[in-house]
Order: C-alpha cells, then sequence, then structure tokens
C-alpha cells in the first residue's frame, strides 16, 4: 500500500502553482503527467493555429516531465488526447505524436476526444499520460 509519503511532485512551468496544480505526480512507480497543452513558461499559449506545433510541444513537455523521475515515453502505458478539431490532428497532429514515440513503446490505446473549446480559445490539443517505471 502505497502512502503520501511515497508521493513526490513536480511544477514544470512557473505558472503553474497560481493554478494550484503540478505537471507531474510520482506516486510510488506511478506517474501521472497532467493535462499537457502548447505553453510558455509564464502559461500563454505557443503556436496559436498551429495544430502539428501545438502537438510537439507537449509532448516536447511530457518528456521533461517523464524524465524528472527518470522515466520515458516506454513506461507510458496510457494516454488520453482532446482536440477541437478530430480531422485537424489526424492530418496534421497524428504525424507528430507518432513521431515523438519513435524508439520507445507505445501505450494502450485510450480515447481522443473532441471538445468544443479546452481551457484557453488557443489551445487545440491537449494530452495526459499515464506511466509506470519498473519496480
Amino acid at each position: 500500500m502505497t502512502n503520501q509519503n511515497d508521493r513526490e511532485d513536480f511544477q514544470l512551468k512557473d505558472f503553474e502553482a497560481e493554478f494550484g496544480y503540478q505537471q507531474a505526480v510520482r506516486v510510488g512507480n506511478s506517474i501521472y503527467v497532467a493535462g499537457t497543452v502548447s505553453l510558455t513558461n509564464d502559461g500563454i499559449p505557443r503556436d496559436v493555429g498551429d495544430m502539428a506545433a501545438q502537438v510537439r510541444n507537449a509532448y516536447a513537455d511530457v518528456v521533461a516531465s517523464l524524465a524528472h523521475f527518470g522515466a520515458t515515453l516506454s513506461h507510458v502505458v496510457r494516454e488520453a488526447i482532446f482536440v477541437t478539431d478530430m480531422e485537424l490532428f489526424l492530418k496534421k497532429g497524428l504525424p507528430e505524436r507518432l513521431r515523438a514515440y519513435e524508439g520507445h513503446r507505445r501505450p494502450a490505446g485510450a480515447p481522443w476526444v473532441q471538445v468544443p473549446r479546452l481551457a484557453h480559445v488557443d489551445f487545440l490539443f491537449e494530452v495526459e499520460v499515464y506511466a509506470i517505471l519498473s519496480e
């Protein structure tokens, strides 16, 4: 059984504390990476209107979050993807997602959901991941 002392938090960007969350949390050998979008360190949307760049930058932040705990994309067992335009994601974003996973084991299938809007009107893509470190 895991207790709160087994928890490690990780803040990737300066603004996260203002919104009351951590970018990632490790409990035992499980890592939970919060919904990740394309943002500057100050929390300003990047790559407005560019699905491919938003996907690329979101996965770069996921990789950085995982690396803090000694993990890689190969440790990801599940991810959830949220987009504002599924057709645009399939055309421009999916190739970037596939590139991110090159050389890594891929996660189990999980939801890809089209939503009317994400937290900011300029976000086109958001991904959250769950990873397991080897014991």
